[in-house]
């Protein structure tokens, strides 16, 4: 007899150690929220093991403000179908804050600025985008120049019984990272 998905209980540890149990029932649907004229504002709801939390949040579970960075831990097996709704807008969210905090409020809103006035959010993601394909793409030349002649063979996957070689640099760099956190080939995987 199948389980009815609603009945699940999942777990989610926030940032002081409590660890959270909840169901499908205690989460409601993603509320309309947006921060492309405050950042400050997302900044203090992405991570509730920072400075920076003020212990709020749009979404709340038993009454517990959930941050931001964990909405992907609650929404793609509690409501997939919402979370593809809000997937884009927070690996945005994701990418304003990883540069926001890279410095002072002040370095941020200086490097955003055209002729002493910030940029619209749109652009600054524009250009956050551009930045991180440079990145990757520079990191695909450091493993090709690593690899040499096996890069193909280490940059592969496996899908059924085929093996494919990476082609795009963000699936690359997105292994390249793992392979540098201590995962990939130092434990006999491909990276």
């Amino acid at each position: 007899m199948a389980t009815n998905p609603s009945s699940v209980v999942r777990t989610l540890t926030l940032g002081d150690g409590t660890v959270l149990a909840f169901t499908l029932a205690d989460i409601g649907d993603p509320t309309a929220v947006g921060f492309s004229k405050d950042i400050p504002r997302l900044n203090s709801m992405w991570d509730d093991t920072s400075p920076h939390w003020t212990g709020q949040s749009t979404l709340t579970i038993k009454g517990r403000p959930i941050a931001i960075k964990y909405w992907p831990e609650v929404y793609r097996y509690a409501h997939n179908r919402q979370w593809k709704g809000i997937k884009h807008n927070w690996t945005c969210w994701k990418a304003s804050i990883q540069c926001y905090r890279q410095g002072t409020p002040d370095e941020f809103w200086c490097r955003f600025s055209e002729n002493g006035r910030p940029m619209s959010y749109t652009r600054i993601l524009v250009l956050l985008c551009e930045a991180r394909k440079k990145e990757d793409q520079e990191a695909v030349w450091k493993v090709a120049e690593e690899f040499g002649e096996s890069f193909d063979t280490q940059c592969a996957y496996r899908k059924g019984s085929n093996m494919h070689v990476l082609t795009q640099p963000r699936a690359i760099a997105k292994r390249l990272h793992r392979l540098s956190d201590g995962h990939g080939r130092d434990e006999g995987h491909s990276i």
